[in-house]
């Protein structure tokens, strides 16, 4: 039989090979190779597969087991793709019927057209706020570091956005800010609030001290406010503008509020003019009389010359610290003033 099938001399010893090798490892004699070389199995009422592949291992079949234990279940053949969810749908087709109702208003086309048509960014940034604030926040929080600095690295999930507003600059996220801008406290201070809970407002270096990095510069704590009015509050620290020290680049300033049941009872810190009493932790505060982060707002600032004066503010500083670097000479010019420096001793003690 074997000589009959193999008795063309173009078929390769490699298929004479791979056929002899299926027909022991068949249990079935039904087998036949075509003129074309491809090797086909005759289909038997108990084999539901018409070809016969290389390797190929039968599936097991179904017990008692398989209805108990689903993983070790048989996938129907009829099996498919879980349906799209109908939210994604319906929000598709919304979309998709503002943009038809947005093309058949003729004057918004011809306005579009002409270059004339005005967009208020008030509108879309109140709108853009709803939806994506607090998860932009949440994110950009983990960009600059803000959770690995004031909470240890914990992921903190904010309720409320934060809006804080100077006298001549607003604080987004990030945002940079002059020394002018900040000299006094801020004008408005705008959460979404529950009159379950009360709440504190801190505003902190997270770069500014000067001695221990681990450790934040304070410059503004208001515990106890009843909901967002800011008068109702007790202040623990008064406001004190930021001094960020010559040298060091730009400090991250951080609004963080917190909202808890009971009433804080702490003191009003008398001597505030010193760098030792505006050394303040975060974590600490936060764990010492259970605080519950919810709003993060921040700006970030760099020296001026204005930050100079602010420094007599504080009372244990005889001179404002100074992180600059030397300044680079290149090797040329530094072995002339060494050799003029040189002659100038050598020609003095003469």
């Amino acid at each position: 039989m074997m000589k009959k099938i193999f008795s063309n001399k173009r078929m390769s010893r490699a298929l004479f090979l791979r056929c002899q090798r299926i027909c022991f490892q068949s249990s079935s004699q039904h087998m036949f190779i075509s003129t074309n070389g491809t090797i086909k199995k005759l289909q038997n009422p108990e084999d539901p597969h018409k070809y016969y592949k290389w390797g190929y291992k039968p599936l097991p079949v179904q017990t008692s087991l398989d209805h108990h234990v689903p993983e070790f279940a048989i996938r129907s053949p009829k099996f498919k793709l879980p349906k799209l969810n109908k939210e994604r749908l319906t929000r598709k087709k919304l979309r998709e019927k503002f943009v038809e109702m947005q093309k058949a208003r003729i004057n918004l086309e011809k306005l579009s057209r002409n270059r004339q048509l005005l967009v208020s960014l008030a509108e879309v940034e109140e709108e853009w706020m709803k939806s994506y604030g607090l998860i932009e926040t949440q994110k950009l929080s983990q960009f600059y570091g803000i959770n690995h600095d004031l909470y240890e690295g914990i992921d903190v999930m904010l309720e409320t956005l934060l809006e804080i507003s100077f006298c001549n600059a607003k604080v987004y996220r990030g945002n940079f800010l002059g020394i002018n801008d900040v000299l006094y406290a801020p004008t408005k201070v705008a959460f979404n609030t529950n009159d379950d809970f009360l709440y504190t407002l801190v505003l902190s270096n997270l770069d500014g001290h000067p001695l221990d990095r681990n450790k934040e510069l304070v410059h503004w704590v208001i515990t106890n406010i009843k909901g967002s009015d800011l008068s109702s509050g007790h202040i623990m620290y008064d406001y004190l503008p930021p001094v960020p020290w010559k040298g060091t680049g730009f400090h991250r300033l951080v609004f963080s509020l917190y909202k808890h049941h009971s009433l804080l009872s702490l003191v009003k810190i008398n001597d505030q003019n010193s760098l030792v009493s505006r050394t303040f932790s975060t974590s600490d505060f936060i764990s010492s009389n259970n605080l519950l982060p919810v709003g993060l707002s921040w700006f970030q600032v760099q020296w001026e010359d204005s930050v100079t004066e602010l420094c007599k503010k504080l009372s244990d500083l005889t001179e404002e610290p100074i992180f600059d670097w030397n300044e680079y000479i290149e090797p040329k010019k530094e072995n002339i003033l060494l050799l003029t420096k040189l002659n100038e001793i050598k020609y003095r003690n003469m």
